[in-house]
């Protein structure tokens, strides 16, 4: 059984095993949720992105984590680390755990990194303030992020006035 499967079988038990609620609150087909339950078949990205939709951030963390994971070439696992937190019982904490991918970073300096997301998720204000500090350190970083605001509310724009023709 993959990691995936592993992780979505907690998943459903923490959910008091109701395979048909999750199917529900998701979109999911009941008959989807069993095979990836029990590791007939891996996720396709629309089924995942469903069912992160319908679950708690922890459990949905903790999904796309293990997916990640099996996702990783074999042969490659050395060059990234997917950390996918213990269960205490079978329910997950509230507060989700940051996953690790890091690419020769010391652990201190990864560590780091994980406690700044933490504090930019808890305060807006911080958060800010990380991104107004990456900008002057880094200016092309800015430039590119600049970029792709703009894209994106090109996107954005392009699509709303997409469906507001007769």
């Amino acid at each position: 059984m993959g990691s995936f499967a592993h992780a979505f079988a907690n998943v459903v038990k923490s959910l008091d095993g109701k395979q048909t609620a999750l199917a529900a609150a998701s979109g999911v087909p009941q008959t989807t949720i069993s095979r990836l339950q029990n590791g007939k078949n891996p996720p396709d990205v629309e089924t995942l992105r469903k069912l992160c939709i319908a679950l708690p951030d922890a459990e949905a963390a903790t999904l796309l984590a293990a997916f990640l994971q099996d996702s990783v070439p074999a042969g490659c696992s050395h060059l990234v680390e997917i950390e996918i937190p213990k269960e205490s019982n079978t329910r997950l904490s509230e507060q989700p755990t940051i996953y690790r991918v890091s690419h020769g970073l010391r652990r201190d300096v990864s560590d780091a990194i994980d406690h700044l997301v933490q504090m930019c998720r808890r305060d807006l204000d911080f958060a800010n303030y990380i991104v107004e500090t990456v900008r002057y350190l880094d200016p092309e970083w800015a430039r590119a992020a600049d970029i792709r605001s703009v894209e994106e509310m090109g996107s954005i724009l392009s699509k709303q006035t997409s469906s507001q023709k007769p």
